[in-house]
């Protein structure tokens, strides 16, 4: 039985250090009020840096090509000119296969209205 505490105790410990790794990964954040990035005033969003530990449900992050958000997220915008993007699932669902994700074509062109270009360059 001591042995089976002791696997258990390193299985876990294994997984709370991968989870530290996972929570200190950096992500783009869109800044919104009380966060130090946030100006009312000039009327422009931008984006800031956070890591995933500090992403709450309902965060707008800015997810670049190749990578990895381990959380369920919704697609509001492409940058492409075609509103499709690939995501790969395997580490919600375990399949392994790219599924095909479309943004709304009139929520791509409202965020781009309201996003403006300045902000895809930061």
């Amino acid at each position: 039985m001591l042995i089976g505490v002791a696997k258990e105790f390193i299985s876990e410990f294994k997984r709370y250090k991968e989870d530290k790794i996972v929570n200190a990964t950096p992500v783009k954040r869109l800044a919104m009020p009380g966060s130090a990035n946030f100006s009312a005033s000039s009327g422009e969003l931008k984006f800031e840096d956070a890591t995933l530990a500090e992403i709450k449900c309902g965060d707008v992050l800015m997810i670049e090509d190749g990578k990895q958000v381990p959380a369920d997220c919704v697609l509001l915008r492409v940058k492409d000119s075609n509103p499709e993007c690939f995501v790969k699932t395997g580490s919600l669902d375990g399949e392994r296969n790219l599924k095909p994700k479309l943004a709304s074509d009139q929520l791509s062109k409202n965020l781009d209205l309201l996003i403006g270009p300045k902000a895809n360059q930061s």
